[in-house]
């Protein structure tokens, strides 16, 4: 794992955006570590699901590796944005096998938010 990268990311991260960040960790495929965590999100998630988690995020790491060797016209993938009701989280691989996910209230990617949130009222609206 990649402690400090992660910690420069935390570092940057909180300095962004202050009291919205709820964590920050690095990852590989085997193993995880919780650099920070607000207190509350270890009160409402278990161990066992932040596991079960982490493991979904290596699927999403692989995946976006295994994207970046297809050569597309629009360049590689450099991140993953998962837009959560309460969170976001992004996905930052490092290189083939370490990450680092960062959790951040909703509230402060409100922008995002709204985008998403019309986009995905118009892509689920009835057929007429």
């Amino acid at each position: 794992m990649y402690p400090p990268c992660g910690n420069r990311v935390l570092k940057f991260v909180r300095d962004r955006v202050g009291e919205s960040l709820y964590a920050v960790s690095v990852y590989d495929m085997d193993d995880f570590s919780v650099l920070y965590q607000r207190p509350e999100i270890e009160r409402v998630f278990s161990t066992g699901e932040v596991e079960e988690y982490f493991d979904l995020l290596r699927t999403v790491h692989r995946s976006l590796y295994e994207v970046e060797h297809l050569n597309s016209k629009v360049g590689e993938p450099r991140a993953n944005l998962t837009y959560y009701e309460g969170m976001h989280v992004l996905l930052l691989p490092v290189d083939e096998v370490n990450g680092v996910a960062v959790a951040i209230s909703s509230e402060s990617g409100t922008q995002f938010s709204a985008f998403a949130d019309e986009c995905l009222q118009r892509a689920r609206a009835p057929v007429n």
